[in-house]
C-alpha cells in the first residue's frame, strides 16, 4: 500500500463485542501495517483490542464536552486540561500490550500510543464542536509527530 496514513473512523452501530469476526480485517490491519495509524472512538477500541486490551460497556452513554489530562510530556502544551467531544458507550478498562496513555479523564482512558509504531487512538471525536473544543488541535499535534 502506498498511503501515508490510515485513519479508523468511529461508529456506534458496530460495537465490537458482538462484532469480533467481522472485524478480523481491521484488526489484522492494525496489528500488521507500517503505515501510521490513526483510530478514532471505534478506531481507538480496536487498536486497544488489537493489542490485548479490553473493553467494558458503560451504563450510560457518555455525550457531550468534557476535560481530558494530556501526558506533560508528550504535549507541550501550558494547557494539559483541555475540553474534548466525547460520543460513546464504550471505554477501555485494560489496556492492550505495547500501548501507553497519553490521555485520561474521569471516565477513563483517552489518547493512546504505540510504544514503538506510529499508531494512535482517540477515544473522543477530534472532529466535533472544534470552537469549543481542543481535538482538532490535539489531532494536529499527533499528525504533526506522525509525518514529519
Amino acid at each position: 500500500m502506498s498511503f501515508d496514513l490510515i485513519i479508523l473512523s468511529g461508529s456506534g452501530r458496530l460495537p465490537i463485542a458482538y462484532n469480533m469476526e467481522r472485524l478480523q480485517k481491521e484488526i489484522q490491519l492494525i496489528q500488521e501495517t507500517a503505515i501510521p495509524l490513526i483510530g478514532k472512538c471505534l478506531g481507538c477500541e480496536l487498536i486497544n483490542v488489537a493489542y490485548g486490551g479490553t473493553l467494558c460497556k458503560r451504563q450510560e452513554k457518555i455525550r457531550g464536552v468534557i476535560p481530558i489530562t494530556l501526558d506533560k510530556e508528550y504535549f507541550t502544551k501550558k494547557t494539559v486540561e483541555v475540553p474534548v467531544y466525547e460520543s460513546h458507550r464504550w471505554q477501555i478498562n485494560k489496556l492492550g500490550k505495547d500501548l501507553i496513555v497519553l490521555g485520561k479523564s474521569n471516565y477513563g482512558i483517552e489518547i493512546v500510543k504505540h510504544r514503538q509504531k506510529p499508531l494512535y487512538g482517540f477515544q473522543f471525536h477530534t472532529e466535533k464542536m472544534t470552537k469549543e473544543t481542543y481535538g482538532d488541535e490535539i489531532f494536529e499535534i499527533v499528525l504533526q509527530k506522525i509525518l514529519c
